[in-house]
C-alpha cells in the first residue's frame, strides 16, 4: 500500500512512507505556461495513491506545479520519486 502525505496551507496527514522530500521550486524559462493549481495536485496526488494513474503521468503534473514556482513538502515511494527525476532531466535535456 502506498502512504503518500502532502503537507502545506491546508494541513497535513501523516502516513508510513520510504522517502520524503521538500521540493522548491524554480520557475521555468517558458512562464507562459500557467501551472496546475495546488487542488490539481492535490488530484493528481490522490490519483496516483490509488493507482488511477501512473506514476509517469502524476510526476508530469508535480514537475509543471514545481515549475510554475510554487514548493510543496511530500512524502512519496520511490516510483513516484524516480518518476519526477526522469521527468525533470527529460525537460532539461539531461
Amino acid at each position: 500500500m502506498l502512504g503518500l502525505s502532502v503537507s502545506c496551507s491546508r494541513g497535513s496527514q501523516h502516513a508510513d512512507v520510504d522517502t520524503s522530500m521538500v521540493f522548491v521550486a524554480v520557475p521555468s524559462a517558458d512562464s507562459s505556461k500557467t501551472p496546475p493549481s495546488q487542488d490539481s495536485l492535490f488530484a493528481t496526488l490522490s490519483a496516483y495513491s490509488h493507482k488511477r494513474i501512473t506514476a509517469d503521468q502524476a510526476a508530469s503534473v508535480i514537475v509543471d506545479y514545481m515549475q510554475g514556482g510554487k514548493s510543496f513538502n511530500a512524502a512519496m515511494d520511490d516510483q513516484l520519486l524516480e518518476a519526477i527525476t526522469r521527468e525533470q532531466k527529460r525537460r532539461t535535456g539531461h
